[in-house]
């Protein structure tokens, strides 16, 4: 799911340009699943470059809903002939369950258009990568996304 920097002027440039508008078009709004609750989550992620790959997924989704969709940006810095280049996914969330994830909550983001998928664990203002058999991972510590939209959590005690 985490793709190599490739110096793509036209990929970047079309990045910033687009907006939600599509992936709104991908929601299947329905006024009995309540409403929309957007979510920001960020991380820096090792990548090509010494400053890595700032990560940021946009989640929509309907507060009742078991699908919505989601916008994967990635920016590399410095990355594309000393400029920043960001590239963008776009496609649908969906909550999903199994027997080893019946106690957690788990997103699943299908990519549009292809048959990539990512899954992670959602909790207490936070995404972490699993495995693609929904399973965490000695290396999951490495893909830990925060809610940038989340309200403070206090510390468990």
């Amino acid at each position: 799911m985490f793709s190599a920097c490739q110096g793509n002027k036209t990929a970047d440039k079309k990045a910033k340009k687009d907006s939600l508008t599509d992936v709104d078009s991908l929601m299947k709004y329905d006024a009995a699943n309540g409403v929309v609750q957007k979510h920001d989550f960020i991380a820096t992620l090792a990548g090509p470059t010494p400053a890595g790959v700032i990560n940021e997924i946009k989640i929509q989704k309907q507060e009742k809903a078991t699908q919505g969709s989601y916008e994967w940006l990635r920016t590399y810095p410095k990355g594309n002939n000393g400029k920043d280049m960001t590239t963008r996914e776009i496609g649908i969330v969906k909550d999903t369950t199994s027997a080893d994830t019946k106690d957690m909550k788990v997103w699943v983001l299908h990519m549009k258009e292809s048959t990539d998928v990512a899954y992670f664990k959602v909790e207490d203002g936070k995404m972490t990568q699993l495995d693609p058999t929904m399973k965490l991972t000695s290396t999951s510590k490495k893909f830990v996304f925060k809610d940038k939209t989340a309200p403070l959590v206090a510390p468990k005690k």
